[in-house]
C-alpha cells in the first residue's frame, strides 16, 4: 500500500484532533487514519484506480477526506467541550456560535435564578410598603413581572400555573392597588400578591417554599396599632 500524508492538522474545539483515531475505508480503495496532527491515506493496490487516472484519482481523494474531516471533528468537539473548565473568555474565545450558546444557557440556569430575584424583589416591595415609599413598590412589582417572564422563556412548562394564578389577573390587580396609595387598598393588593405566590408554590409542587420568613412573617400585614 502506497501512503502519503495529506493534511497538516484538523482544528476541533481543543485544537488538534485526539490522538483517539478514526478509520475508514472509503470503496475499498483507500483507508484514512484521523489522529494526531495529521490525516494518513493509504491507497490500496488496486488495479482498477490506477495513478494513470489523476482526475478521478483526485476527485475521489477530495471527497473523502472531507468525509473524514467531518465525520472526525464532531466527535473530537463533543470530548473536549465536556472537558471545559473555563477560561477568561469563555465566550467570546468559544470556538463556534453553537458552543457560545451552549455555555449561555447553562450559565443562565433554569428557574431558580429569576426565582431568587423575584423573591428578593418581593422582599424590598413589602419594605417599601413599610416605609410608605410607593413608588419604590410599584417599581419592583413591575420588575417581578419581567423577571417572571424571563424565566418562563426558559421553562416553559411552568407558564400555565404563572399565568393562571398571577399574571393574567391578580398582578394587574395588585398593580392598581399600589398605584392608590391608599393604606387599606395597598395592604389588601400586597395580601392577594402573596397569596397568589404561594398558591402558585403550591401548584407547582413545591409548597416548602412557603415555609421561609418572607411568607411566614406577618411584616407589612401585621395589624397597625
Amino acid at each position: 500500500m502506497k501512503s502519503f500524508r495529506l493534511i497538516a492538522g484538523v482544528e476541533t474545539i481543543s485544537g488538534r484532533v485526539p490522538m483517539v483515531e478514526i478509520l475508514l475505508r472509503f470503496f475499498d480503495i483507500a483507508v484514512f487514519r484521523v489522529g494526531g496532527d495529521a490525516i494518513e491515506m493509504s491507497l490500496c493496490e488496486d488495479p482498477s484506480m490506477s495513478l494513470k487516472q489523476p482526475k478521478q484519482l483526485k476527485a475521489l481523494l477530495a471527497g473523502a477526506v472531507s468525509l473524514v474531516v467531518l465525520s472526525a471533528v464532531p466527535v473530537a468537539g463533543v470530548s473536549a467541550e465536556e472537558g471545559f473548565k473555563g477560561a477568561k473568555d469563555w465566550v467570546s474565545g468559544a470556538p463556534d456560535q453553537l458552543t457560545k450558546d451552549k455555555r449561555l444557557e447553562k450559565y443562565l440556569r433554569g428557574f431558580d435564578q429569576p426565582m431568587w430575584e423575584v423573591g428578593e424583589r418581593y422582599d424590598r416591595m413589602e419594605q417599601a410598603l413599610i416605609d410608605e415609599n410607593y413608588e419604590l413598590a410599584q417599581y419592583h412589582w413591575k420588575k417581578i413581572r419581567i423577571t417572571l417572564e424571563n424565566g418562563l422563556m426558559k421553562r416553559p412548562g411552568r407558564r400555565a400555573n404563572a399565568e393562571a394564578i398571577l399574571l393574567n389577573r391578580t398582578w394587574s390587580e395588585v398593580r392598581d392597588a399600589l398605584a392608590t396609595e391608599d393604606p387599606a387598598i395597598v395592604k389588601a393588593g400586597f395580601q392577594k400578591a402573596k397569596n397568589a405566590c404561594m398558591a402558585c408554590h403550591a401548584a407547582e409542587r413545591v409548597a416548602y417554599m412557603n415555609d421561609q420568613p418572607l411568607f411566614m412573617r406577618d411584616g407589612f400585614l401585621a395589624d397597625q396599632p
